[in-house]
């Protein structure tokens, strides 16, 4: 039987079997000693203290931990996550309530992001993927987390009350429980190792550590099978990484939980949830409580024809293991041989004597010559430049160069020169960016269902937008019930320099898409544009209102403030169809309204406010007059009118004037 199928009674030691037979093949197929090799290089300066520290059969060497490792895994991962991502939700439909809904499941990503810190949890699953190709991120629903809903009595089988240590029934309280999200690394989440491709997992099964009286707490009916644990089972230390940290040999509460997590297939139409603590404790077993698998997976790139992902890191592993070893050569020789031995002649009677401050003096007798000092041995060259090629072979790998890494080489000075080259090293690891998308999406889509599927009350909390305007909103499952899924939006490399942003900056400066100081220094600190567009959105979305009430035949009325050009246009499509146009009270409500906006353009009375807005008033037509009895919108000059200037006169025309008058 496939072991998913098992019934209520075996389906945990069924997992308990699969855990088993992971942590085997991680031992045979070498991968876990790899892991192991990759934390010890990346977490060395803790193993040792963050000291030199002596190795070799006699204790011959000297041994220094340079952190090259590290250094460039954090690189790595700077690049990957320093630009952050746009989440856009998308909706099923393009009404005006699914397109607010988009607005608030907006707000919902950026609170869990920025105020649940769930962003630092994506950037801890971009660390671990770099480092063992493979990280996990689990997203879940805790009962026990937000406000006491009501308060219950637990009974068992038969029905009666649990009782506690004091004999009184055992209240437990329940709570409207908010979102969980946990991070993975291999060890931590079994799967089907015989698949072919990371993409092809239909379960997994993921270990958390959780103090034993807590779990006792939330299930009193196994308090003392619970409280029984211990940390004692340990695979002969195959499903550990750091060995040296056994928790067996210390007095520790924490017991490891076990999770099952079964998308629905064929086999298991509606997919499997089963959470154990050993083979005989059960703690819980029912279907996949939503549609998706919960589990979320980020792989660097596929190692082929294998269930496992395949990471730089691996290459980048005995590179820096060599490097370490050639800086231990080079602290072991300097520090044994550099210091030099006083060579003195037989039978020379020296005496040393100590002076004021340090001083020594020595006295030696001539004829039997002077002391002389020995160097046994200095470093070679060929260790320097084998240091310096092995780091070339470390940048090229990883396509962290010198000026990812800080560093000015002294062939480039221009900062064109230098902003190539980054983003060279940008451009190159696009494909770790782009898995780092794809985790940010998924966790996206991921958050938006469980909400949808367990928000069942009232919340209020801070909602973020996209200004980083903080507002109190109340919200539930209702409000992004037509969010079908969350898209990301990779941030454009330019955007990740400072001077790429400022160059940005005055391009939508020049051309009066900025306007203002804020929205320049926004661009320039960030270089996301969302606060520039936010206010046309907002327009649009109220647009796209009006259209709906429109096309029900609704009267709508237009306000001076409306962008009125913009709304003409947009109105106009509520008549793009026959049964619109064929509809009285359709064309009539439309037209009303458009006509609505044309009297605001024209009206003199608006002109100022329509310009401080940046919209053109409409010119009044040609012999146009204003309305009412023309001479009453006359204003004469009140007294005497001045008199004309005296024009003046033609001598040939006073002459005719005279022969006429004879």
């Amino acid at each position: 039987m496939y072991f998913a199928q098992e019934d209520k009674n075996n389906i945990a030691r069924a997992c308990m079997v699969k855990v088993e037979e992971y942590y085997t093949y991680l031992e045979t197929s070498g991968r876990l000693y790899l892991y192991r090799a990759i934390y010890d290089m990346y977490y060395r300066a803790r193993t040792t203290r963050g000291q030199l520290y002596i190795s070799g059969i006699n204790g011959q060497y000297l041994n220094l931990d340079t952190a090259d490792f590290r250094n460039l895994i954090q690189h790595l991962k700077s690049l990957a996550t320093k630009s952050r991502s746009a989440f856009i939700p998308i909706s099923t439909n393009t009404d005006y309530k699914s397109e607010s809904q988009t607005r608030v499941a907006r707000g919902i990503l950026e609170y869990y992001l920025k105020d649940k810190k769930l962003d630092r949890l994506i950037d801890l699953a971009t660390e671990y993927a770099i480092m063992y190709a493979d990280s996990f991120i689990v997203l879940d629903w805790d009962v026990n987390k937000g406000r006491t809903v009501m308060m219950d009595e637990p009974k068992d089988d038969e029905g009666n009350p649990i009782l506690d240590d004091n004999g009184k029934p055992t209240v437990i309280t329940l709570k409207e429980g908010d979102l969980t999200a946990k991070c993975y690394t291999p060890i931590d989440m079994a799967c089907d190792y015989s698949r072919r491709s990371p993409r092809d997992h239909e379960w997994y099964i993921a270990r958390d550590w959780i103090n034993k009286y807590e779990i006792s707490a939330a299930y009193p009916e196994l308090k003392n099978e619970i409280e029984a644990l211990s940390d004692h089972v340990s695979f002969n230390n195959k499903d550990r990484l750091f060995v040296y940290n056994q928790r067996d040999s210390l007095n520790s509460d924490i017991v490891p939980v076990y999770t099952l997590y079964h998308n629905p297939t064929a086999a298991v139409p509606e997919g499997r949830m089963v959470r154990f603590l050993s083979p005989e404790i059960l703690l819980f077993e029912g279907p996949l409580p939503i549609e998706d698998m919960q589990v979320k997976r980020m792989t660097p790139s596929e190692e082929g024809e294998s269930a496992f992902g395949y990471s730089v890191s691996f290459d980048l592993l005995p590179i820096c293991e060599s490097l370490r070893k050639l800086y231990s050569t080079l602290i072991t020789t300097e520090t044994v041989s550099g210091i030099p031995i006083l060579l003195m002649p037989e039978n020379s009677n020296m005496d040393l004597t100590n002076l004021a401050d340090g001083i020594k003096a020595m006295t030696y007798n001539a004829a039997n010559g002077k002391p002389e000092t020995l160097h046994l041995g200095q470093a070679s060259q060929q260790t320097f430049e084998l240091i310096n090629l092995l780091k070339d072979l470390s940048q090229v790998i990883s396509a962290i160069n010198a000026v990812a890494r800080g560093e000015t080489p002294t062939n480039l000075s221009s900062g064109s020169s230098l902003a190539l080259v980054l983003s060279t090293a940008i451009e190159y690891n696009s494909s770790l960016q782009r898995s780092y998308a794809d985790l940010s999406e998924d966790i996206g889509t991921g958050l938006i269902n469980i909400l949808k599927t367990f928000a069942h009350t009232k919340r209020m909390m801070s909602i973020a937008g996209t200004s980083n305007k903080v507002a109190m909103k109340e919200w539930d499952k209702t409000d992004i019930d037509t969010i079908n899924r969350v898209t990301v939006e990779l941030g454009n490399p330019i955007q990740q320099t400072a001077g790429g942003r400022m160059k940005m900056a005055e391009d939508l400066l020049n051309k009066g898409v900025i306007t203002d100081v804020k929205g320049y220094n926004e661009v320039m600190m960030t270089g996301r544009l969302d606060p520039l567009i936010e206010d046309s959105e907002t327009e649009l979305l109220y647009i796209r209102q009006e259209n709906e009430e429109l096309s029900n035949g609704n009267q709508v009325y237009a306000m001076v403030t409306d962008d009125q050009l913009e709304h003409i246009r947009r109105h106009k499509s509520v008549l793009y169809s026959k049964e619109a146009k064929e509809d009285e009270g359709i064309v009539t409500a439309t037209l009303d309204h458009i006509q609505e906006h044309l009297d605001i353009l024209g009206n003199p009375q608006y002109a100022n406010l329509l310009a401080s807005l940046g919209q053109a008033p409409m010119a009044p037509q040609p012999g146009e007059m204003p309305e009412g009895n023309p001479s009453d919108q006359v204003s004469m000059p009140s007294g005497d009118l001045p008199n004309m200037p005296s024009m003046p006169k033609n001598p040939m025309m006073e002459m005719s004037d005279g022969v006429n008058q004879e």
